[in-house]
């Protein structure tokens, strides 16, 4: 049996256990004593209040508690670290807010009629307004979750916080946050390893979007890159930058271990890399000048700098003798052009 299938069903006997729980304890029917339908909202270990809002909030009070919301049980929850764990009702007992930790297992929860399975150790943040925020134990695999992956890409603005968060086969979150959107996952801090291209985001400038591979990206105005079988674009926003390192066996630059190669984009410069082995050729990099911005190409320490008015070639830096000794000082051989007629007029 495999781990997915070994989580749905604790998952279950979970929620089982917690009805038979809820029937055999002491039982608090709020909904009865807010005037609700008897057993709309009831469970054990849980206390709550009304603020003048309207709002109902319940408390999760001792370990073992449970909330049952017109049969939407949760259970299995503990408090994010001094907090206490709660969640938020609306007069038609809708949730608007929830914060709490998944205790022992894969937790089973359900938020406006999508339910998701949420691997152990999770704190989760709900806001029926912004989303879902999990910050996830390090070194989680989501690919084992793939009912929450799927919850992800159904559109609903999500967040994800943790490190060395395997997201995919050629993604994984190496420490940030990332925003999962419609058009792809928003890097907001931190680092990625997306399909061997390793990048960081350290400002708000420097926010990037990991763009669906086939999205059309024509009017987005922020920092972003794609990548799909052919090639690979990285376009930086007028008032921002990217910097990117490529990675062993790129799948567009064919790239081993001893290559070392990246590239910096800022204040509206980008590229496309296209890969031409079906042709015989080296992958072709057409740069995309615009009137402030400049892109760097570090190719094993020789750079090439891409400005509106010309381009410049700094000499190699000196190699250190155990790069030597290891042979690690390969260039990536590619073939560069710019679409930029200042640069051509001047080259």
């Amino acid at each position: 049996m495999n781990k997915i299938n070994k989580n749905i069903i604790l998952a279950v006997v979970l929620i089982l256990v917690g009805a038979i729980l809820i029937n055999a304890q002491d039982i608090l029917d709020i909904g009865l004593e807010l005037g609700f339908q008897e057993n709309s909202l009831k469970g054990f270990g849980i206390t709550h209040n009304v603020n003048n809002e309207g709002i109902i909030t319940v408390q999760f009070i001792i370990e073992n508690a449970v909330l049952d919301i017109i049969g939407n049980i949760f259970t299995n929850i503990v408090p994010n670290t001094e907090k206490i764990a709660y969640i938020k009702l609306d007069q038609n007992l809708k949730i608007v807010q929830a914060d709490f930790k998944v205790d022992n297992g894969t937790g089973v929860y359900t938020f406006d009629n999508n339910t998701i399975e949420v691997p152990e150790g999770t704190k989760v943040y709900f806001d029926r307004e912004k989303g879902i925020e999990l910050d996830i134990p390090d070194g989680t695999d989501l690919r084992e979750f793939s009912n929450l992956l799927n919850f992800l890409s159904n559109g609903y603005l999500t967040k994800i916080k943790g490190s060395e968060i395997q997201i995919s086969d050629d993604f994984e979150l190496l420490a940030g946050e990332l925003s999962i959107q419609n058009n792809g996952y928003l890097l907001e801090s931190g680092g990625v390893n997306y399909k061997q291209n390793f990048f960081l985001v350290v400002n708000e400038n420097r926010e990037i979007l990991i763009a669906n591979p086939h999205e059309d990206m024509s009017d987005y105005g922020r920092n972003w890159i794609r990548q799909t079988d052919e090639d690979l674009e990285i376009q930086s926003l007028e008032e921002g930058n990217i910097l990117v390192h490529f990675l062993e066996n790129h799948k567009i630059l064919n790239t081993d271990s001893r290559d070392s190669s990246s590239v910096f984009v800022e204040k509206g410069d980008g590229i496309i890399i296209t890969n031409r082995n079906n042709e015989g050729l080296i992958p072709f990099v057409n740069h995309k000048g615009s009137e402030n911005g400049q892109t760097v190409f570090d190719n094993n320490g020789l750079s090439f700098t891409y400005e509106n008015d010309g381009i410049s070639i700094n000499p190699p830096k000196s190699l250190a003798l155990d790069k030597i000794k290891n042979q690690n000082y390969q260039s990536v051989a590619m073939e560069i052009d710019s679409d930029s007629s200042q640069i051509n007029k001047n080259n």
